[in-house]
C-alpha cells in the first residue's frame, strides 16, 4: 500500500516538472532574439538594433557631394527695360520745307555726317551766286583802284621833284596830291566791299550748310515719339515715322528725328527705399534680358536717382552694359541683380538639399561607416539656388544631394552616384543673397 502511494508521488512529480520545462521553451521559442541590452548610445538607434538582432539592414540608396568653399554674392534683385546709353535728336537748324534723301524706317543705322535731308535751298542758292557775281566785281573794283593808287604816286612823287625845282606851279602839284589821296580812298573803299562780299558769301554758304540735315553721329535712327519717350522706348507707330513729314514747311529748331547708339545700353530699374541706400555707383550688377532665350550679360551701376518717382514709388537706377554684338535692343525687359557684398572662401551648398525639421535648419552627410549623419547647421547668405554655411559642416565631407527626403540618423546607406568636388573657380560668378545675414537677421 505504501509502496503504491509512493510510486504514485513520484508520477505526479515528473509530470509537473515536464509540464513546468514545456513552458519555458515556448516562452524562449517566442521571444529568440531577446537579450540583456547592448551597451552603446542607448537610444535605439538602427544601427544598435541590427546588430543586436542579427536581421539584414536595407541600405538606403544615396548620391553625394564633396563640400568645397567659394565666393557668393550678395544682391538687390528687380526688373529693368533697356534703353540707348546716348541718343541725339536731330534738329532744324534753319526754315524751309523739308526733303528728306530717301525713305527712311526706324532702324536703319547711319553713319556720322551722312545726309538726310534737305530743307529749301533754292533761295540760298541763288542768293550764294548773286553774291558771288558781287565778290567777283569788287574783286575787279579792287584791282583797278590799286592800279590807280600805283598811278597816282607815280604821278605825284614826279610832280613833287618838279615843284621843288619850280618846274610847276603849286596849283598842279595841290591836284597831282588831291588825285593820289583820292585813289587811296577808293582803294580803301575796293577793300571794304571785297570783304562785305566775302563775308556775305560765308554766311550764305553756312545758312546752306544748316539747311542741309546730317546725322550727329553714328548709331540707329528713331522717330520723334520714340525718342521723347526713350526712359520706356517701344516701337514706332508706323514704318514711315520718320518721313511722315516729308513737304512740310519747318522752324528752327524743330525735331525731325533722333538717333541712338546701343553699342552701349542702359537697363534701367527700379529699386525700392527699403534696398536704393544699399546702391552706390560702380558697383558690379549681372542681368538676365528675355529675348527668344535669355541673354546674360554683366555691367556696373551707372547713375542712380537721388529723387523717388511719385509714380512708381520707386528710386531709378540705370545699370550700364555694353553691348558691341547688338543683341540688346531698346525696349526688352529683364531681371537685374545689382552686387552689394562678396563674401569669398565661403562653404555654400545648394538650396535644394537643406530642410527644416523641428526648427532646425539641417543637411545629412555620410560618415566613414556608410551611414547618415544629421548635422544641424547656422546659414549665412542666401540666394534661391544655394546657401551659404556659417557652422556645422567642414570642406571634404560628403554632403548627401540625392535622397535625403526621408533619412533618418544613423540609417545605413549606399552611394550610388558620387558628384565630385566643385572647385572655387568653377563656381558660378553669382549667386545672390537676400534674405539672412550672417548674424541670423533678416
Amino acid at each position: 500500500m505504501n509502496r503504491r502511494i509512493y510510486r504514485t508521488y513520484w508520477i505526479g512529480a515528473l509530470l509537473v516538472a515536464a509540464i513546468a520545462t514545456g513552458c519555458g521553451k515556448g516562452a524562449s521559442s517566442n521571444n529568440p532574439g531577446k537579450k540583456d541590452t547592448v551597451a552603446g548610445d542607448g537610444n535605439g538607434s538602427a544601427e544598435g538594433d541590427a546588430a543586436s538582432s542579427g536581421r539584414h539592414e536595407y541600405a538606403v540608396p544615396v548620391a553625394v557631394r564633396g563640400l568645397t568653399r567659394a565666393s557668393m554674392n550678395e544682391y538687390i534683385s528687380t526688373v529693368g527695360s533697356v534703353a540707348p546709353a546716348r541718343s541725339v535728336a536731330v534738329k532744324a537748324e534753319e526754315s524751309g520745307r523739308i526733303r528728306f534723301v530717301k525713305p527712311w524706317r526706324e532702324g536703319e543705322p547711319v553713319k556720322e555726317g551722312q545726309l538726310l535731308a534737305r530743307l529749301d535751298e533754292q533761295e540760298t542758292s541763288r542768293d550764294i551766286e548773286i553774291t558771288r557775281a558781287d565778290l567777283e566785281a569788287a574783286r575787279s573794283e579792287l584791282n583797278l583802284a590799286l592800279a590807280r593808287v600805283e598811278r597816282s604816286d607815280t604821278d605825284l612823287a614826279r610832280a613833287e621833284q618838279m615843284y621843288k625845282f619850280g618846274q610847276i606851279a603849286p596849283k598842279v602839284y595841290e591836284e597831282r596830291k588831291f588825285t593820289a589821296d583820292s585813289a587811296k580812298i577808293s582803294h580803301e573803299q575796293a577793300v571794304i566791299r571785297v570783304q562785305r562780299a566775302q563775308k556775305q558769301l560765308e554766311r550764305l554758304q553756312l545758312q546752306m550748310e544748316r539747311k542741309i540735315v546730317r546725322a550727329p553721329m553714328s548709331g540707329y535712327l528713331v522717330a520723334n515719339d520714340t525718342l521723347q519717350n526713350r526712359d520706356k522706348p517701344s516701337a514706332a507707330d508706323s514704318s514711315d515715322a520718320i518721313t511722315d513729314i516729308e513737304g512740310r514747311l519747318v522752324g528752327v529748331g524743330v525735331t525731325l528725328c533722333g538717333i541712338v547708339d546701343v553699342a552701349n545700353v542702359l537697363i534701367r530699374c527700379d529699386v525700392t527705399s527699403k534696398d536704393i541706400g544699399r546702391i552706390r555707383k560702380g558697383q558690379r550688377a549681372e542681368a538676365h534680358v528675355y529675348s527668344d532665350g535669355e541673354i546674360a550679360v554683366e555691367g556696373a551701376v551707372s547713375d542712380v536717382s537721388p529723387i523717388m518717382d511719385l509714380g512708381t514709388r520707386a528710386f531709378e537706377v540705370d545699370v550700364a552694359v555694353s553691348n558691341s554684338d547688338g543683341r540688346l535692343r531698346p525696349g526688352m525687359y529683364g531681371r537685374v541683380n545689382i552686387i552689394t557684398r562678396t563674401r569669398r572662401d565661403t562653404l555654400i551648398v545648394d538650396r535644394k538639399v537643406l530642410q527644416h525639421r523641428n526648427n532646425e535648419d539641417i543637411v545629412f552627410l555620410v560618415n566613414d561607416q556608410e551611414r547618415a549623419e544629421r548635422r544641424v547647421i547656422r546659414l549665412g547668405l542666401e540666394n534661391p539656388d544655394q546657401v551659404e554655411v556659417l557652422e556645422g559642416l567642414r570642406a571634404g565631407e560628403r554632403l548627401v544631394v540625392l535622397g535625403f527626403e526621408t533619412l533618418q540618423d544613423k540609417v545605413k546607406v549606399k552611394v550610388m552616384e558620387s558628384e565630385p568636388a566643385v572647385a572655387a573657380k568653377d563656381q558660378p560668378t553669382s549667386h545672390g543673397a537676400t534674405a539672412r545675414q550672417p548674424d541670423g537677421r533678416a
